[in-house]
């Protein structure tokens, strides 16, 4: 039995050359406005407000002059990414707040070290002043 498949992939290299100069232009608008949409919401987000006074959406439609779909769209992955980026900034924080602990505990246990042997030093010192030193003291 024979199967038939279809596909709506679409290869570059059989377009006629005005019609890949057109995705282009549209993958390069698109991009311009995702860039465009993740600077404001990250603007948003450490609290400075938009500058204009519609919605995001609207905003991007009037300075682009595109229809609905490549601002929601853009829009929707900009939301999605700044909350991944802020979800991955927080893991790593954590992470970074354990090796921190870890390293602090280090630096205490290399410091008790040190006051161990600075208090040994003295010890040792003292006995050679008084000349009562051995020779185990010094192996």
């Amino acid at each position: 039995m024979k199967t038939i498949t279809y596909s709506d992939r679409i290869y570059y290299n059989e377009l006629l050359p005005e019609e890949a100069q057109a995705i282009r232009q549209d993958i390069l608008l698109y991009h311009s406005i995702l860039h465009t949409t993740y600077h404001l919401l990250t603007l948003k987000a450490r609290g400075i407000p938009f500058s204009f006074e519609e919605s995001l959406h609207k905003e991007l439609k009037r300075r682009y002059h595109t229809n609905d779909y490549f601002p929601l769209a853009a829009l929707w992955e900009a939301q999605h990414q700044l909350k991944a980026d802020f979800e991955n900034h927080e893991r790593k924080k954590k992470m970074f707040k354990a090796k921190l602990k870890n390293i602090e505990k280090k630096i205490r246990k290399t410091e008790k070290e040190i006051q161990r042997l600075d208090k040994r030093l003295a010890q040792l010192k003292q006995k050679t002043k008084q000349g009562k030193q051995t020779q185990e003291d010094y192996l």
